[in-house]
């Protein structure tokens, strides 16, 4: 056998049997760091080597799209490359800050993003979940040092959530990222299950603070929580479940429901809808920018649906072919083309079964021509199971 292809596979095998390889007496392997279009990985389109982030004692390998130096390679890594490294037999060393350079780049590879993320182009940034993955540029370095992120800028692994915080476009701060529907049809491999579904809407009321003069919004234990409504705002309020409260400064907070108290009915709804419960209601202050799902989630404007957790699970991506292509105007007041995809992010006390509802913020009007509010009015919906997509949108409801 050839020495060099013998060598090759011993360190191919000893790298994927164990995190620190051994030293072998074969001459190195070398590989072509300038390859033709990897330069950046297309970051920016000019993007150079030179202007991404590593610590000192570290370089930019531009191959392996890592941060390299004396202790080898920089982490954290993705949560697949330390699934993977497991599987391999490294223990507790992958949750470690550093792996042995030849073994983390059989494990990276060459690609854009690191093993189990995806490239979030709003941003230029590889990321999954809750995360954002590195090497990072310098101008995204800065911009953590100056937001106070500490030697934590220094790692590979930084909260999505913490990223969005600085990371801005237009001026302003980006409260949707992977919320852009550019993700593409599911492939046959993606769908588990097909659904026959029927659906309502909601949204948030935007309304004034009446102060005293208006119904005031309680908290569970009966507490005041600053605002007072008219009594239509109030039943609205009680019914969407979310509303948004706005001064006489403008300044905007909005609240969710959460939960009644049968002891004490505040007012009467039955002018504007037949459920007596509402009257009930009690509140609470949102911490998501459009109101609070269950489970920790965010409301996000044509994307989150509420559902009967008995029939679609929270956490359950759904493609609803009907809804791609739909036009649609975002909060920003920016126009979007929607792509089919409803995160089950929330639930509501009429749903059951079949019948969701699509949240769509703000918007005065439905644009969804599936949603006919009407239990006969079917259509076809699939839940898709892609990681990568569903923890796209998993990241969008888990931030603001």
């Amino acid at each position: 056998m050839n020495s060099d292809i013998f060598c090759g596979l011993l360190r191919r095998f000893f790298a994927a049997a164990f995190v620190f390889v051994f030293v072998f007496s074969c001459a190195p392997e070398t590989v072509d760091k300038t390859r033709s279009g990897q330069s950046g990985f297309g970051l920016g389109g000019d993007t150079r080597p030179d202007d991404f982030y590593c610590p000192a004692g570290y370089r930019y390998d531009n191959l392996y799209h890592l941060c390299e130096g004396t202790k080898g390679v920089l982490g954290p890594f993705s949560f697949d490359m330390v699934d993977k490294c497991k599987s391999f037999g490294g223990g507790s060393a992958c949750d470690g800050l550093h792996w042995q350079t030849e073994f983390a780049h059989g494990i990276r590879g060459t690609g854009k993003c690191p093993l189990g993320t995806h490239w979030e182009g709003e941003l230029e940034v590889c990321a999954s979940g809750a995360h954002v993955y590195g090497p990072f540029l310098r101008s995204q370095y800065d911009k953590c040092i100056a937001a106070a992120g500490g030697p934590a800028c220094d790692t590979m692994r930084w909260s999505l959530e913490f990223f969005d915080s600085f990371m801005r476009v237009g001026g302003e701060r980006n409260t949707d990222i992977g919320a852009r529907f550019s993700m593409a049809e599911p492939t046959d491999g993606e769908i588990s299950e097909v659904l026959s579904l029927w659906a309502t809407y909601y949204r948030i009321p935007t309304v004034t603070n009446r102060g005293s003069a208006g119904i005031p919004l309680l908290d569970m234990d009966g507490n005041s929580l600053g605002v007072g409504l008219s009594r239509i705002d109030w039943c609205n309020a009680a019914l969407e479940g979310s509303v948004r409260v706005v001064d006489q400064s403008g300044k905007d907070t909005v609240f969710n429901y959460a939960g009644n108290r049968q002891s004490f009915k505040q007012t009467d709804c039955s002018d504007y809808v037949s459920l007596p419960g509402l009257a009930y209601s009690r509140f609470y202050a949102a911490k998501g920018a459009f109101g609070d799902g269950v489970a920790g989630y965010h409301l996000k404007p044509y994307r989150t649906i509420a559902v009967d957790p008995a029939y679609i699970t929270y956490g359950t991506l759904i493609y609803v072919p009907s809804a791609r292509g739909t036009a649609l105007i975002m909060p920003d007041g920016k126009q979007a083309v929607h792509d089919g995809y409803f995160y089950a992010a929330d639930t509501g006390g009429a749903l059951q079964g079949r019948h969701i509802d699509v949240f769509i913020g703000s918007a005065g009007e439905n644009p969804f021509s599936f949603v006919r509010s009407n239990k006969n009015g079917l259509f076809k919906a699939y839940i898709v199971s892609s990681r990568e997509k569903s923890d796209k949108l998993e990241s969008v409801h888990k931030t603001r």
